[in-house]
């Protein structure tokens, strides 16, 4: 099979095309034949070796975690599902022909009502915004900036958030205001004009998607607020005023990505995609997405 890979840390633009082994479902997993799969920011840091220590990779490593495709093979012990079944699933090494899933994480039936494309957007992105709004403990009228609104994350985090009542703040391009808006934010906060503390003041809750430890700018929570990230890379030390940090990142809960794809199919979430591209053309869209500014993500189709 062809698979998208890089074969050792390093720029982005060494990703290619190679042919693979086609991988075998073994005892409790699905072989899937990959119809879309996402890109996320975290394949680029991956590739270049950013968390290497945090996440170290094999090579040749196989890019994608989002998979959107149809049941090709059962291996042993798998209940619930069907050869030819339509899913939605988080699993590694996604951008590629075929790709193994672990019948029990999070892969779920893919309805009819939701394209592969946007399917595929789904699992990382939407995931991670929801783990992050539920740990964020929201009530209706709570006042929460999105940091990273027009991202794969923040996308999700937004129309969550909006969803739960809060009056949400959004940053934004001025040319992304209105998009921004349209999801579900209150105000959109345009991030190149300057310091956001100077533009947001006193939210209860702080959701960042982008930056890291000291660089998130805790200025515009309140006393005693609440910061969450999937980041991380705090200590005590890094917040005052009764402020508190959380992580909260993706799991795989399973449950969870089927609420998200129930929502999309009765249409009370977006996923936004950014752009698409032929897998032919996937390292090329792979080295633009990891250096350009996208809105929401990109999906490679198969």
């Amino acid at each position: 099979m062809r698979a998208l890979v890089s074969h050792s840390y390093g720029p982005v633009d060494q990703i290619e095309i190679v042919e693979l082994p086609t991988p075998v479902a073994g005892p409790g997993q699905l072989l899937v034949r990959v119809e879309a799969a996402a890109l996320n920011p975290l394949d680029g840091k991956l590739v270049t070796g950013v968390m290497r220590e945090m996440m170290p990779v094999e090579h040749p490593f196989t890019l994608g975690f989002d998979v959107a495709g149809t049941v090709e093979a059962l291996g042993d012990g798998v209940t619930g599902f069907a050869v030819g079944d339509a899913v939605v699933a988080y699993a590694r090494a996604g951008i590629a022909e075929y790709a193994v899933v672990d019948a029990g994480a999070a892969v779920v039936r893919r309805p009819a009502g939701v394209d592969a494309v946007r399917a595929a957007a789904l699992p990382v992105a939407g995931l991670t915004a929801a783990e992050l709004v539920e740990a964020a403990d929201l009530k209706a009228g709570d006042r929460v900036l999105v940091v990273g609104a027009t991202g794969g994350v923040g996308v999700f985090a937004v129309q969550l958030a909006a969803q739960l009542g809060a009056e949400v703040w959004a940053t934004a391009r001025p040319e992304e205001a209105k998009f921004v808006l349209g999801l579900g934010a209150r105000h959109a906060v345009d991030y190149t004009s300057g310091d956001l503390a100077a533009q947001v003041k006193d939210v209860d809750v702080l959701i960042d998607v982008v930056n890291f430890g000291a660089g998130i700018p805790g200025a515009v929570v309140r006393d005693g607020g609440r910061i969450l990230s999937p980041m991380g890379g705090w200590d005590e030390s890094t917040f005052d005023r009764g402020v508190t940090a959380a992580y909260a990142g993706n799991s795989g809960r399973v449950d969870v990505l089927r609420d998200l794809v129930e929502a999309v199919e009765a249409g009370k979430i977006t996923v936004p995609v950014g752009g698409t591209a032929p897998f032919a053309d996937s390292a090329k869209a792979a080295a633009d997405f990891f250096t350009s500014h996208k809105r929401g993500k990109v999906v490679i189709t198969f």
